[in-house]
């Protein structure tokens, strides 16, 4: 079950209140929210309805809306506790995308703090995080690789794992990038041969079609946050052009052995380090910040993040 399934309704409709929606518009939410039904379709058949006592309307233009608003004052009281790490002069204690939530301290007991917040909260407004798919990195020299006590949840140890991915991004607590590099030309290589498999292929259509149609489809995902690749390694950069090349000649319908040069000038496409820059350029300012970030990251003792999902 995912965290947009569970919301509280009676919960939702006091928060709506404390943040001032009153008088009818307090009450049409309130009557959208009654009486809710719903049925299992499979295989055609229709089970028997039943009510829904929590979760916010699938597809709501509201609903999203309605989920910020119910888990607003956890961000607060992360947000305005002392035990968040600090970037500069910036407290910086969670980052929220949607129902994932990652807590970031510089020491094991504050981020346990920052943990039994989150719990407490969960408590007092009937959701749970999930223990289970919850991890903790830590970011530190090799002296200090270890935790010394188990950070929990709900009772339960959280894993502390040295790589996992949050919003889509690979996270590796010793700052290697090889993992994702391997994950980014995985994706490259399958969401092409799928594409082709479709019916876009050089038999049918024009490959400089094929061509255009590849590379809005499959790049976008498979280079997913590129611009904030920082310090790819020549055997990294040589694994993507690998992949790129290989695509490019698939488009044509021409054999491995091919000259790369040659298939990639047909295209017209570039090498794949000018489409990461180019990323680089439209997303310049954060890819600045987080250059900054990265150096402040790897020189500090002790960085812990925890990342808590809801059910």
């Amino acid at each position: 079950m995912k965290a947009f399934d569970t919301l509280w309704h009676k919960g939702l409709l006091v928060k709506l209140y404390i943040y001032g929606v009153r008088g009818l518009t307090w009450l049409l939410i309130y009557e959208m929210y009654q009486n809710m039904r719903s049925c299992v379709q499979f295989k055609g058949k229709c089970s028997k309805w039943f009510n829904l006592k929590r979760g916010v309307r699938q597809g709501g233009v509201l609903s999203a809306v309605f989920y910020l608003v119910f888990i607003n004052d956890l961000l607060r009281q992360l947000d305005e506790s002392p035990y968040g790490s600090m970037l500069f002069n910036l407290r910086v204690s969670s980052t929220v995308q949607a129902d994932d939530i990652a807590l970031i301290s510089t020491t094991s007991k504050s981020m346990k703090t920052l943990i039994d917040i989150c719990q407490t909260y969960s408590e007092n407004w009937g959701f749970r995080f999930s223990s289970a798919k919850s991890e903790v990195l830590k970011f530190c020299s090799s002296k200090c690789a270890t935790i010394s006590q188990p950070l929990k949840l709900y009772g339960a140890d959280i894993p502390v794992v040295t790589s996992t991915k949050h919003v889509g991004i690979i996270l590796n607590a010793e700052c290697k990038s090889m993992s994702r590099t391997l994950n980014a030309c995985r994706i490259l290589r399958a969401t092409a041969l799928s594409v082709m498999k479709s019916g876009i292929h050089p038999s049918f259509l024009n490959p400089l079609t094929c061509s255009k149609i590849v590379f809005q489809m499959c790049y976008p995902k498979a280079m997913f946050a590129c611009e904030f690749w920082y310090g790819l390694s020549n055997t990294e950069l040589t694994m993507l052009e690998r992949s790129h090349k290989y695509i490019c000649k698939i488009i044509q319908g021409l054999p491995a052995r091919t000259r790369s040069d040659k298939c990639t000038s047909l295209l017209g496409w570039l090498p794949v380090e000018c489409y990461i820059d180019k990323c680089k350029l439209h997303n310049s300012e954060n890819w600045g910040k987080l250059h900054i970030l990265y150096n402040f990251l790897e020189d500090y003792v002790e960085w812990t993040i925890c990342i808590c999902s809801q059910f």
